[in-house]
């Protein structure tokens, strides 16, 4: 019997991007034992004593009666193992992931024979699992603790060096980020000696075979009901709200690569510009004012026109790092509503004037979450890309809810 069976969440909206980020830390540090699939195994090392249809069947009674598993990528994890360290992505958990996980292993366990070594791992608590993405295995001891140091700005021997040292910190900068980007569960695969034999889609509440999960048609079917169900797909209709002032930035029309680069859950470049074009003109009227905060389309000035023809709205446009068109652009502007005054700019760390307010920016995208969320209210900050308002224009009035609410998400 060998117990090559795993139960995973595979990233699905943003494996790109974790997949970009690890071959970039592999570059980096030099790790020889990468992972090349980025996942998070929920149930280790098994063989199981029923078909492989009837488990996953028991993996969706299970997983259907939570709304929504969700959890983060907080961050960097090491563990020390028999073969040396192991380099993480570190995850945080939501409670009902966490009961999940468990009340699953609790269905399983009785149709299933596990290997001895991981019953321990298989059966842990709810709060004692180690929730992890492995990005690299068997990494020596002294190549751990120079990471380590690097990543979290530890003072180490390489100081010493002086410009030896500034020069290694430059060029790992935007690897030693850490990585804090919210995901949740989307499909849950059985793999069999790393293949995987079912997989059981969260959004479409199916079990797909190895055919169909591999599939890109099955592919534009679960990101069209993910969509759906978190409302980023505006429904048409022919009431919209009058003289209204609305945000939004980073469109990036006819950039195929953002989609990957920024987790957008959609299939290919067509159906995001569709999408985009479609919930903006859906909530914007003719008369509605709208500004927007940089980065239309991805370097074209033919396109950037060719897409401010087609959208609604008298479109106040500050320009972004891509824009390539200056024309009727400005670099900011300073608008004022119910006692509040904005600096309205693209990027937030390069301030075009003096300024102590309120700031609403766009250029961050999804990919400094820790310091530019949707709202910073330390930093007085609101970003307005598009991956943080479910690529929806969000209103002046919506903005100044959530700033006068702190318990709101910080995220759409």
């Amino acid at each position: 019997m060998t117990f090559d069976y795993l139960i995973e969440i595979r990233p699905f909206i943003e494996k790109l991007k974790l997949k970009q980020k690890m071959a970039s830390l592999k570059k980096d540090f030099h790790l020889k034992k990468s992972q090349k699939i980025p996942h998070l195994t929920l149930i280790y090392n098994f063989y199981p004593k029923i078909s492989n249809y009837k488990l996953a069947e028991l993996i969706k009674q299970t997983a259907t009666k939570y709304e929504n598993l969700s959890f983060v990528y907080d961050g960097w994890d090491f563990k020390e193992t028999e073969k040396g360290h192991v380099f993480t992505f570190k995850i945080t958990p939501s409670e009902q992931l966490k009961e999940f996980r468990r009340e699953l292993y609790d269905n399983i366990k009785g149709v299933i024979v596990e290997n001895p070594k991981v019953q321990d791992f298989n059966k842990a608590t709810k709060d004692n699992f180690w929730y992890h993405t492995t990005i690299a295995t068997s990494v020596h001891e002294k190549k751990a603790k120079k990471i380590d140091k690097i990543i979290h700005n530890k003072k180490s021997k390489l100081e010493k060096f002086g410009s030896l040292f500034t020069q290694t910190t430059e060029k790992i900068s935007h690897t030693r980020k850490p990585l804090f980007f919210p995901s949740e569960v989307v499909r849950i695969p059985i793999l069999r000696s790393g293949k995987i034999v079912y997989e059981y889609d969260k959004f479409t509440n199916e079990v797909l075979t190895r055919r169909d999960a591999l599939s890109p048609k099955d592919k534009k079917r679960t990101l069209s009901s993910f969509r759906h169900k978190r409302g980023i797909e505006v429904i048409p209709t022919t009431v919209k709200n009058s003289n209204q002032t609305w945000f939004i930035s980073d469109t990036h029309f006819d950039h195929s690569n953002i989609i990957g680069y920024c987790a957008r859950p959609f299939t290919d470049v067509q159906e995001m510009n569709r999408i985009i074009l479609d919930n903006w003109n859906y909530t914007i009227g003719k008369d509605d004012r709208v500004y927007f905060l940089g980065d239309l389309a991805y370097h074209s000035r033919t396109r950037s026109n060719y897409w401010l023809r087609k959208l609604n709205g008298n479109i106040e446009f500050i320009r972004g790092n891509h824009d390539r068109d200056t024309r009727n652009t400005k670099t900011h502007e300073k608008i004022a509503y119910k006692g509040y005054e904005f600096l309205l700019t693209h990027d937030p760390e390069e301030l075009p004037i003096r300024w102590k307010g309120w700031i609403i920016h766009g250029d961050k995208h999804n990919n400094s979450l820790q310091t530019f969320p949707l709202v910073n209210w330390e930093k007085k900050t609101v970003n307005v890309c598009v991956e943080l308002i479910n690529y929806i224009p969000i209103s002046i009035d919506k903005i100044i809810e959530l700033i006068e609410n702190k318990n709101k998400k910080s995220h759409f």
